[in-house]
């Protein structure tokens, strides 16, 4: 099953008429106003358990209206992998990193691992590097996400899935 996170609300309400019966919930004033939630703040996770068609079919809807976020799995509301837990699994993973990056420049030095931030489905850890920086390169550090789930790092295999499944290529 899937739920919608969105990190910014919709700009007007969506029509739900043809939803309703589906997904009886977005007739709700709660789930109407959570949709609306203006920026800064963002309404997170939907509380949603719909099947795929369904969630991609209400996801369009709410971008219809300039709304931002994700589809995605369910399981992804409650993290079973905590920060901490993260930070011990991202260490190694940027350590194999490092010895890849120093290859290529041996010069370079990196500061100490750091929490960079949280998505709904990773949390993200990097170790600034002097080298991105001086060169502007964007983010400036050797990063890996782990997955809030299972704790395996994301490649970019798992990048380009999300990608595609979201429609953004």
């Amino acid at each position: 099953m899937y739920d919608i996170y969105l990190s910014m609300g919709c700009r007007g309400l969506p029509s739900f008429e043809d939803l309703a019966e589906k997904i009886p919930i977005v007739q709700t004033l709660e789930f109407q106003q959570k949709i609306l939630t203006p920026s800064p703040h963002h309404p997170g996770f939907l509380g949603l358990d719909l099947s795929e068609p369904v969630v991609k079919l209400l996801f369009q809807r709410l971008q219809s209206t300039r709304a931002v976020g994700y589809w995605l799995l369910s399981d992804y509301r409650q993290p079973r992998i905590t920060r901490e837990q993260a930070r011990l699994l991202a260490e190694p993973a940027i350590a194999e990193r490092a010895v890849n990056h120093f290859q290529r420049h041996p010069d370079d030095t990196l500061g100490p691992i750091e929490f960079v931030g949280v998505q709904p489905e990773f949390w993200v850890f990097g170790a600034r590097s002097e080298y991105l920086i001086r060169e502007n390169c964007v983010p400036g550090d050797l990063r890996v996400s782990v997955d809030t789930l299972d704790g395996h790092i994301w490649t970019r295999e798992d990048f380009d899935r999300r990608a595609k499944r979201l429609g953004w290529y």
